[in-house]
C-alpha cells in the first residue's frame, strides 16, 4: 500500500516539477510562491513514504544493493524538484529586492521634494523678514530710576554711512542653496577684530549636545581667529530659521541653524567696573563663534 502511494506521489512531483517553467514565465508572484510551497510539501511527502517503503523492503529481506539502487531513483526525482524550488525562491528574492529598491528610490524622491518645499518656505520667510525689517523704524525709550538708566532699543535695518566706501556683496550658504545681498562698509584694517580660538573640536567633544555640528576648517593651531565680516542684527534676523536650537544647561554653548549655516553661541560677562568688582555696568553678551555648516 505504501509503495503504491509513493509511486503516486512521485508522479505528482514529476508533473509539478515540469510545470514550474510555465509558471515562472507567467511572472505572477503569488502563483510562483504558491507553486514553490506546493513543491516543498510534495517533496516532504515523497521522502516520508520513501522511508516507509524502505523499511518494508528491509523487513522483507531485500538486499542492500537493491534498496540502494531503488533509493537513487527516488532521490533523483526529489533532487530535480529541490533545484526547481531554489529557482523559484531566487526569482521571488529578486522581485523583493527590486521592489525594495523602487520603494527606497520613491522615498528619496519624496524626501527631496519635502526638502525643496522647506527651502522654498524658508526663502519666502526670509523675503518676508527682509521686507518687514525695511519697514521698521528705530524706537528708543529711556527710563530713569535713581542713578540707573534702563534703555530699551528696537533694532532696525542699519545703513552705516560714516565710511565713504560702501560695497554691495553677495554671501552664500555652504550648500549653495541660499544667498543674500548685503552692503559692506570697508574698514582699512587686515581684519575687523580677533577672538580667542574656541577650539570647536574640543568644544563639541566637551558638550555632547553639540554632536553633529561641523566647521569648514579646524583652526586649532591658532590662538586667535580673525573676523573679516560682521553681519548686522537685521541680517542675522533675516537668516534665522524655525529649526530648534541645540541647547542643554544654562550658560553652556548653544548651536542654532540659520539659512547660511550653523552658529554656535556662548554667554560671557563683560565688566565695566574696576578689576574684581561687580557693578551695574555688568552685562551679558552673546559671542557668535561662527561655525558655518549645517548640523
Amino acid at each position: 500500500m505504501a509503495e503504491a502511494d509513493l509511486k503516486t506521489k512521485i508522479t505528482q512531483l514529476q508533473m509539478a516539477t515540469e510545470k514550474s517553467d510555465a509558471i515562472l514565465n507567467g511572472n505572477k508572484k503569488r502563483a510562483i510562491a504558491r507553486h514553490g510551497e506546493s513543491l516543498k510539501e510534495t517533496i516532504a511527502a515523497v521522502n516520508k513514504l520513501r522511508l516507509t517503503v524502505e523499511a518494508e523492503k528491509i523487513s522483507k529481506g531485500t538486499s542492500a544493493e537493491e534498496i540502494e539502487e531503488w533509493n537513487k531513483t527516488v532521490e533523483n526525482t526529489m533532487e530535480k524538484a529541490d533545484g526547481m524550488v531554489e529557482i523559484l525562491e531566487q526569482w521571488l528574492d529578486e522581485q523583493d529586492a527590486r521592489k525594495e529598491k523602487i520603494q527606497l528610490k520613491e522615498k528619496a524622491e519624496r524626501e527631496e521634494i519635502e526638502r525643496e518645499k522647506q527651502l522654498q518656505f524658508e526663502l519666502k520667510l526670509h523675503e518676508a523678514k527682509v521686507k518687514l525689517q525695511s519697514e521698521i523704524t528705530p524706537e528708543v525709550s529711556v527710563h530713569t530710576s535713581g542713578s540707573k538708566q534702563n534703555i530699551e532699543v528696537k533694532l532696525q535695518k542699519l545703513h552705516i554711512t560714516k565710511f565713504n566706501e560702501i560695497y554691495s556683496a553677495n554671501i552664500q550658504s555652504v550648500d549653495g542653496k541660499f544667498n543674500m545681498e548685503i552692503e559692506l562698509s570697508k574698514v582699512h584694517k587686515p581684519q575687523l577684530l580677533m577672538i580667542n580660538n574656541p577650539n570647536f573640536k574640543e568644544l563639541c567633544e566637551t558638550y555632547t549636545h553639540l554632536e553633529g555640528v561641523k566647521v569648514n576648517e579646524d583652526p586649532a593651531n591658532r590662538d586667535q581667529i580673525p573676523i573679516h565680516i560682521v553681519l548686522g542684527a537685521s541680517e542675522y534676523a533675516a537668516v534665522k530659521t524655525r529649526t530648534a536650537q541645540k541647547v542643554r544647561q544654562p550658560g553652556q554653548p548653544v548651536a542654532e541653524r540659520t539659512l547660511l549655516g550653523c552658529v554656535v553661541s556662548s554667554i560671557i560677562n563683560i565688566n565695566y567696573g574696576p578689576r574684581g568688582s561687580k557693578q551695574d555696568g555688568d552685562i551679558d553678551a552673546t559671542v557668535r563663534l561662527c561655525s558655518v555648516r549645517d548640523y
